[in-house]
C-alpha cells in the first residue's frame, strides 16, 4: 500500500512543477503587456539622434541642395592625372584582394579610419556570411585600424592609406555628419578611388555601416554593369561605366555604395568632386558627386551611369523606419545604416539583427561586458533596472529567482546529507553545492551588485564561469556513479570528481581571465576559446549525463518512471536555452521591458537542476517523507531495529547457507520484490 500512496505523490508534484511554471509566463504577459505603465519613465531606451531623419524624399532633397561654386570639367577640357605607381606592398594587397571577371578586375574596398573599427568588424562579419570575405580590402586612415584588423586576423586585408595621398589632415576618431573632420573623411575616399582606377581597377566601393545580406550580390553587379551594350560581338561597347545606390528614387545617388569602372567618364567625376571637396570644405562628396551628375547624361538607354533598384539596396530611412522592402515580402542584398549619428546606427542594426556582435547582443551574460569591444557589448534589449537605497540594481526579477535557486538548493542539499544510505550521495551533493556558488555569483554579476567598471569584476566573471564548466563536468561524473566503474563513497570516487572539476575550473578561469585581459593569444575581440567551453563543452557533458541516465534506468530498473524525471530535466533546461538566448529580445519589447529571456532561463535552469535532484531521489532508497521512489522504504524499518535484533533477523534464514548474489549497481538499485 506504501507504493500505491507514494506514486501519485510524484506525478503530483511534476504536475505542479508544469502548472507553476507556465501560469508565471501567462501571469507575466497577462499582467506586463499594457501599452501603458506609470513605470514607463524608468524605461531605459536609446537616445533620439541628434538630428532625426528627415521624414520624406522631399525634406532629403532640400537637406542635399547646397551651394557649389566650383564649375565641373568640361570632357573636351579634361586632362588625364598622372600618379606614381603604387609602392610594392600595395600593389602585392591590391593583387591579392581583386576578383577577376570577364570584362573587369573588381576590388571590392573601404576607407576608414579606427574610429569605425566596430563597424568594419561589422561588416567584414556581414562579407563572411555572404561568402565573400575571401578578397577585399580596407584602406586604413590610421595605423590604429591597421593594428586592430591585423590584430583580428586581417592582415592581407588591409593597407595603410599613404600620408602625402591626403588633402587634409583626417582625424583618427569617429565623427558624426558634418561633424570635426567628417567631409576630409569623405573627401579622403575619392583619392583613393581616384588612384585605384588610374591603376585599371574596377572599384566596388562600400562603407563600413554597410551590411551586405545576399551571396549573389556580386553577381548581381556584374550582371548589371553588363546588362547594356551596343554593337555586334567582336566589338561590343558596354554603356554602363558605373552604378550608384540611391538616396531619393531617380533624383539623388549615394555615394556609401557604388561600383566604378576604370573610364575617362568616371575618372573625371572624381577628380572634379575633389577639386570640390579641396576649394568647398563645406561640401560632402555625395553633394559633390550629385552636383557633378547634373552635368551627365541620364537618359536611360544611353547614360553611363546606372541606378540600383531601393528595394534591394535600401537606405537608412528606408529600411529601419519605412520598413521596405521587408513589409513586401522582399529581402535586400545589402543594408545602409545611414541617416543615423553616433551609436544610433549600431542600435538599428542591433534591433535588425544586423549586428553580428552574436549572443551578447540578445542576453545580458556576465561576460558580455568584457568581450566583442574594449567597453564590451550591450543587449539590444534587457530587463529595467530599479533603483534600491541608492543603488541600481539590474535584473530584479532574475535577481528574486536567483535568491530562490539559492534557497531551493539549500533544501535540497540537507534532504541529500540526509540520506545517509543512498548511492552517489556525496558525489550528487557537490554537484549542488556547485550550483548554488554559481548561481550566487551570477546574482553578484548581472544584478550590478558587482558593477562593471570594478577592477574585480573581470576576475568574479572568470571564476563564475570557470564554475559553470566545473558543474557541468560535475554532473557528468555523477552520471557515471550508478555504473559502479569506482565504488561511490570512496576517496577513489569522491576524489577523482573534486580534483578533475578542479582542474577544469582552473583551465576555465584561466582562459576567461586571460581572453578579458589580453594575455598571450587570448582576445576580448575573438572569445573563441571561451565560447568552445562555454557552450560546446558544457552542452556535450550535459547530453553525455542525460544518455548515461536513460541506459541506467533502461538497464538496470524495472520502473520506467525515473524518465519521466529525465525528460522533463531535459525539456526545462532547453526551453529555458531557447527562451534566454534565442527569444529574449522578443520577450523583453514585448512585456515592456519588465523581464527578459534571463528570466525564463534562470527558472527553467533551477527548475532543471530540481529534477535532477527528483531522478535521483528516485533511483536511491528514500527516507524522506516527499521523495517518491518505486521501491518500499526498507530503511525506514531498519531505524526502528536495534543493531543486534536487526543481525538477529537478517542472519537467521540464511544460517549455513551461501548469500544471494547482489546486483552491481548497488542495493538502491534492486528491486523490492513483494509477497503479495
Amino acid at each position: 500500500m506504501a507504493l500505491v500512496d507514494k506514486l501519485p505523490k510524484r506525478r503530483l508534484l511534476i504536475v505542479v512543477l508544469c502548472v507553476v511554471f507556465f501560469l508565471t509566463i501567462a501571469s507575466l504577459l497577462s499582467t506586463v503587456y499594457p501599452s501603458t505603465s506609470k513605470y514607463d519613465d524608468l524605461l531605459s531606451v536609446a537616445p533620439a539622434s541628434n538630428e532625426p531623419a528627415p521624414a520624406s524624399d522631399e525634406a532629403v532633397e532640400e537637406a542635399e541642395k547646397v551651394d557649389i561654386n566650383t564649375e565641373p570639367t568640361k570632357a573636351d577640357e579634361w586632362i588625364p592625372k598622372n600618379f606614381d605607381p603604387p609602392s610594392k606592398e600595395m600593389l602585392d594587397a591590391i593583387n591579392r584582394n581583386v576578383k577577376v571577371s570577364k570584362r573587369d578586375r573588381v576590388l571590392l574596398t573601404a576607407v576608414v579610419n579606427s574610429g569605425m573599427a566596430d563597424y568594419t568588424l561589422n561588416w567584414i562579419e556581414s562579407l563572411k556570411r555572404t561568402k565573400l570575405d575571401d578578397k577585399f580590402l580596407v584602406f586604413a586612415i590610421d595605423d590604429g585600424l591597421v593594428d586592430i584588423m591585423t590584430k583580428h586576423g586581417y592582415k592581407d586585408h588591409v593597407v595603410a592609406i599613404p600620408p602625402d595621398w591626403f588633402h587634409k589632415e583626417v582625424s583618427e576618431e569617429f565623427q558624426g555628419w558634418l561633424e570635426g573632420t567628417y567631409t576630409p573623411i569623405t573627401h579622403s575616399k575619392s583619392l583613393v578611388v581616384e588612384r585605384l582606377l588610374y591603376w585599371d581597377v574596377t572599384v566596388w566601393f562600400s562603407d563600413v555601416d554597410i551590411v551586405l545580406t545576399s551571396p549573389a550580390i556580386y553577381d548581381y553587379l556584374i550582371t548589371k554593369l553588363d546588362a547594356r551594350s551596343v554593337g555586334k560581338k567582336s566589338q561590343r561597347r558596354y554603356i554602363t561605366e558605373a552604378l550608384f545606390t540611391q538616396e531619393v528614387e531617380e533624383k539623388l545617388i549615394n555615394s556609401g555604395f557604388y561600383i566604378m569602372r576604370p573610364t575617362d567618364t568616371n575618372k573625371r567625376l572624381l577628380a572634379d568632386s575633389i577639386t570640390i571637396s579641396d576649394n568647398e570644405p563645406n561640401v560632402t562628396q555625395q553633394q559633390a558627386m550629385n552636383r557633378l551628375l547634373d552635368d551627365l547624361d541620364l537618359g536611360f538607354r544611353t547614360s553611363a551611369i546606372a541606378l540600383l533598384d531601393l528595394a534591394l539596396f535600401p537606405h537608412g530611412r528606408l529600411f529601419f523606419e519605412q520598413h521596405v522592402p521587408t513589409k513586401y515580402g522582399l529581402e535586400p542584398m545589402m543594408v545602409h545604416a545611414n541617416w543615423r549619428r553616433g551609436d544610433d546606427k549600431r542600435k538599428a542594426l542591433q534591433a535588425a539583427n544586423l549586428c553580428f556582435d552574436g549572443i551578447c547582443q540578445t542576453v545580458a551574460l556576465s561576460l558580455c561586458p568584457l568581450i566583442g569591444k574594449y567597453d564590451g557589448i550591450e543587449p539590444v534589449c534587457y530587463s529595467r533596472n530599479v533603483d534600491l537605497a541608492g543603488n541600481l540594481i539590474f535584473q530584479p526579477a532574475t535577481l528574486i529567482i536567483d535568491i530562490v535557486a539559492i534557497i531551493m538548493t539549500a533544501i535540497m542539499i540537507y534532504h541529500i546529507r540526509s540520506k545517509y544510505t543512498a548511492v552517489g550521495r556525496k558525489e550528487i551533493v557537490m554537484f549542488f553545492y556547485l550550483y548554488m556558488v554559481t548561481v550566487f555569483l551570477e546574482m553578484l554579476l548581472i544584478t550590478g551588485i558587482i558593477p562593471t567598471s570594478s577592477p574585480v569584476y573581470p576576475w568574479f566573471t572568470a571564476v563564475h564561469i570557470g564554475l559553470i564548466s566545473a558543474t557541468f563536468w560535475c554532473l557528468l561524473l555523477n552520471g557515471f556513479v550508478g555504473f559502479q566503474f569506482a565504488e561511490d563513497g570512496t576517496p577513489l570516487s569522491l576524489w577523482s570528481i573534486r580534483i578533475s572539476s578542479f582542474v577544469l575550473f582552473i583551465l576555465v578561469g584561466f582562459i576567461a581571465i586571460a581572453t578579458f585581459q589580453q594575455i598571450g593569444p587570448f582576445s576580448y575581440s575573438s572569445p573563441g576559446a571561451l565560447w568552445v567551453f562555454y557552450f560546446i563543452i558544457n552542452g556535450i557533458a550535459f547530453i553525455i549525463y542525460v544518455i548515461s541516465q536513460i541506459i541506467l534506468v533502461v538497464n538496470t530498473l524495472d520502473d520506467r518512471w525515473p524518465l519521466g524525471d529525465i525528460l522533463f530535466g531535459t525539456a526545462f533546461f532547453i526551453i529555458g536555452q531557447v527562451l534566454m538566448y534565442v527569444f529574449s529580445v522578443v520577450i523583453c519589447d514585448q512585456v515592456k521591458h519588465y523581464v527578459d529571456g534571463m528570466f525564463f532561463g534562470t527558472i527553467c535552469t533551477l527548475l532543471a537542476v530540481m529534477m535532477v535532484y527528483k531522478y535521483w531521489d528516485s533511483i536511491t532508497k528514500e527516507d524522506l517523507e516527499f521523495s517518491v521512489g518505486s521501491k518500499q522504504n526498507v530503511w525506514e524499518v531498519k531505524e526502528l531495529l536495534g543493531e543486534d535484533e536487526l543481525g538477529q533477523n537478517y542472519s537467521a534464514p540464511y544460517s549455513g547457507q551461501t548469500m544471494p548474489h547482489q546486483p552491481q549497481y548497488g542495493q538502491q538499485y534492486q528491486q523490492y520484490e513483494h509477497p503479495y
